[in-house]
């Protein structure tokens, strides 16, 4: 969705998608626009993907193939879905609109399924 955003004689565009309830999922046909703004990785993170053994580039992989995304019961905060190496991971992200930026500040392996 574009919203002109006006600032006293100047305008600009923004494009924001309409933030869903938590929990709620969004279109996996139509990836959110903030996914493709440039990442930047919380402390956190780093130390969990150090710790759990993924690298930046699994991380990238799994946004890029991702199947899910939904909003988290934490305000402003967006769970990936992904798959890779044959392991299924969550991924939180904080995007930041003013800044055009999005945070990862999670990433964890989820359970393994009896499939």
């Amino acid at each position: 969705m574009t919203r002109p955003v006006v600032s006293g004689m100047v305008s600009a565009l923004r494009v924001l998608d309409p933030p869903p309830r938590a929990g709620a999922a969004l279109s996996p046909r139509r990836k959110p626009a903030w996914l493709r703004w440039e990442l930047h990785f919380s402390d956190h993170v780093g130390e969990r993907m150090l710790e759990r053994g993924l690298t930046e580039n699994d991380l990238r992989h799994i946004l890029a193939h991702a199947r899910r995304y939904r909003r988290s019961p934490r305000p402003g905060v967006y769970l990936v879905n992904g798959r890779v190496h044959g392991q299924k991971w969550a991924i939180g992200l904080c995007p930041d609109a003013d800044q055009r930026i999005v945070t990862v500040v999670t990433a964890y392996p989820l359970p393994r399924t009896g499939r």
